[in-house]
């Protein structure tokens, strides 16, 4: 754990480790995925994206929970800023907005169009027969 603290912190954290490691595990997930990694332009610091299930804490909590953690580089490895955990989902990991189309429309790009709906008369059964006539053939098409 002080591996991973930064060395500004390492101090503070040496001198309560028990207490830490304690927050620490109580605070994370047993399991998680993670949603997004994003890093800043100069590759120096990251964010980190996470969900889980509200079960998979040591103190189960409601519904779904959404982390963050913020990471900096220091001496070539990776070590973690802060973390917080959340039931609100953050807005990098939110849908994207729904983008306009050529009519002035908004429609939503994440789903496919569906078919407009026919009402009226059903479509009568395609069988296939040795020798069709050309009303068989508009059927099976």
């Amino acid at each position: 754990m002080i591996r991973l603290t930064p060395a500004a912190r390492r101090a503070e954290v040496a001198a309560h480790k028990e207490t830490e490691l304690r927050h620490q595990t109580a605070a994370l997930p047993f399991a998680y995925a993670l949603e997004q990694k994003l890093t800043s332009r100069d590759g120096q610091r990251a964010r980190l994206f996470y969900s889980a299930s509200g079960e998979s804490f040591p103190v189960p909590r409601a519904g779904a929970q959404f982390g963050i953690v913020r990471m900096a580089l220091e001496q070539g490895e990776w070590r973690v800023l802060d973390q917080s955990w959340a039931r609100e989902k953050p807005a990098e990991l939110a849908p994207p907005r729904p983008q306009v189309s050529d009519g002035g429309r908004a429609r939503d790009m994440t789903r496919p169009a569906e078919p407009p709906r026919t009402f009226g008369a059903a479509k009568q059964e395609c069988v296939f027969k040795p020798v069709m006539t050309d009303e068989d053939r508009e059927r099976c098409k």
